[in-house]
């Protein structure tokens, strides 16, 4: 449940993170979302990292609870 909470907390948290982070630590906050960045000219091609994807098909927060569960084997290995 720990890691859960946790990665939950990241996700609604991470626009207040963002605003006030260091380049350094954004660099380590985009590190736990984004894989497979690729600079293609001027835009920038990745992919959301598991489980964190599951949550950006979702448009309903209030369902990310019920994504989690579904997920759970998922959501208990993040660490953030």
């Amino acid at each position: 449940k720990g890691n859960i909470e946790k990665a939950m907390n990241f996700v609604v948290n991470l626009p207040e993170l963002i605003k006030i982070a260091t380049p350094d630590e954004k660099n380590t906050l985009l590190k736990k979302l984004l894989t497979n960045c690729v600079l293609d000219g001027k835009v920038l091609k990745y992919e959301i990292k598991a489980p964190f994807d599951k949550l950006l098909f979702c448009t309903n927060c209030k369902k990310w609870k019920d994504i989690a569960m579904e997920n759970l084997e998922e959501f208990e290995k993040v660490t953030v």
